[in-house]
């Protein structure tokens, strides 16, 4: 659960999928955001790739195609089931929030963290993409 929207979790994703998991390279996760710019919802098409080729190249496991697709799957679902939940569950009381002054200092300030998320996403690009092994793999 995140603010900010697809931009701010891919930050996230890149960091557990490349760095700590190791999952998947740098290179990898370029390809994977720039099959999601072709396409609408990027948070979707991302988190489902970066699941199909972690499962594609699980170490636990020989390379299967079957791997891959439920990676897949786990991915997409559990990026999607939780969002929708929250927008259904939560949006008749967004109205109620913006009225009450506290909320709306507390969701400035998440917006404020939320473009600092989205610049180290782009710092993170940026280096691989220029750079692609200058950065730690």
């Amino acid at each position: 659960m995140t603010f900010g929207g697809a931009y701010s979790v891919l930050a996230y994703v890149a960091q557990q999928a490349v760095h700590h998991y190791g999952w998947i390279k740098p290179e990898q996760m370029l390809d994977g955001l720039g099959l999601a710019e072709t396409t609408p919802c990027p948070l979707i098409m991302v988190t489902q790739f970066v699941g199909f080729m972690g499962g594609l190249q699980s170490p636990a496991r020989p390379r299967s195609r079957m791997a891959g697709i439920i990676g897949g799957l786990i991915s997409t679902w559990s990026t999607f089931a939780p969002c929708s939940l929250w927008i259904f569950v939560g949006a008749p009381f967004i109205e109620h929030l913006r009225a009450i002054r506290t909320s709306l200092q507390i969701l400035t300030t998440i917006t404020a963290a939320v473009v600092g998320v989205v610049l180290n996403l782009a710092v993170f690009f940026t280096q691989h993409a220029l750079f692609p092994k200058a950065g730690p793999d």
